[in-house]
């Protein structure tokens, strides 16, 4: 269960903390829903770094690999 918690301060009218006001919120669905939607979309990551008929990584994994390793390079080159 995935709980949100909100807590008040309740305030006579001396101005004294005298109770507090604890309001619990389930968000077990949306919590859950949340890791699903997740989920789903690193496995939608890894499918479109693979190629279906090879089951090997496709160009797009490889020059997404090469981004930053060339980028540091360019800082490299340009000081």
């Amino acid at each position: 269960m995935y709980q949100n918690i909100s807590i008040f301060p309740m305030v006579s009218t001396t101005g004294k903390v005298d109770h507090i006001c604890i309001i619990v919120y389930d968000v077990t669905d949306v919590a859950t829903n949340r890791n699903a939607l997740k989920d789903a979309n690193l496995q939608l990551e890894k499918l479109s770094r693979i190629d279906r008929l090879t089951g090997l990584n496709n160009r797009g994994y490889w020059q997404e690999c090469l981004e930053k390793p060339t980028a540091i390079l360019n800082v490299i080159r340009n000081n």
